[in-house]
């Protein structure tokens, strides 16, 4: 966060801008940082990280997750028994 970013902001003069001192510039971009946590953080996140995976290939749409949003781990190689067991929740599925 600078000055030049409140000084556009709220079409402050230059004048007005300089009387905000270094800690009052720490305590804008601290609520700021706040206030994006509480509201757009959990929005932006999946599209975040699909972005960085896509950018280093990996591909997260084709991922197989269970319910609760963890991915299952599939080896192709080995033929289902029908006794996998889901090791997250200890059960036989």
């Amino acid at each position: 966060m600078h000055r030049v970013d409140i000084e556009e902001a709220l079409h402050l003069t230059d004048e007005q801008v300089a009387k905000f001192t270094d800690d009052m510039m720490r305590e804008v971009a601290r609520k700021m940082a706040d206030d994006y946590c509480d509201q757009l953080f959990w929005e932006h996140l999946p599209t975040i990280v699909e972005c960085v995976a896509e950018r280093d290939g990996i591909d997260l749409k084709n991922e197989p997750m269970d319910a609760a949003g963890t991915t299952v781990i599939v080896a192709p190689s080995q033929p289902s028994t029908g006794t996998e067991v889901n090791e997250n929740a200890n059960e036989t599925l």
